[in-house]
């Protein structure tokens, strides 16, 4: 009986964390796009260079999520699922430094 209920709170702890990370994907990549403006403005980026941005935001979410849902067939879920949190949060310390050069704000994207 003691067993069932450790495995229930594992099983709980697993799908709570689960739950956070993706909330916190799918926030962080939905993050900058109102931000572009505010480069755009401060930076003097042309309106091409923050569409270009919100293109590669697009679709680096996209590649991402058709690699990493099949790399993840063949290294584990946990691996993958560390390894883009691991991405996510480089592209995250990306977007705090002054984003004074577009190269800088599209490799944050």
């Amino acid at each position: 009986m003691i067993n069932r209920t450790r495995q229930g709170k594992t099983l709980r702890l697993a799908f709570l964390s689960a739950v956070v990370s993706l909330v916190a994907s799918f926030a962080a990549s939905a993050a900058p796009t109102p931000l572009f403006n505010t480069y755009r403005a401060e930076n003097g980026f042309s309106n091409a260079a923050v569409s270009l941005a919100v293109v590669s935001n697009c679709v680096g979410t996209i590649v991402g999520l058709l690699i990493l849902g099949r790399l993840s067939n063949h290294l584990g879920r946990r691996l993958t699922a560390i390894a883009g949190l691991g991405l996510l949060l480089v592209g995250c310390l990306l977007l705090l430094l002054n984003e004074h050069d577009i190269g800088t704000l599209l490799a944050s994207s």
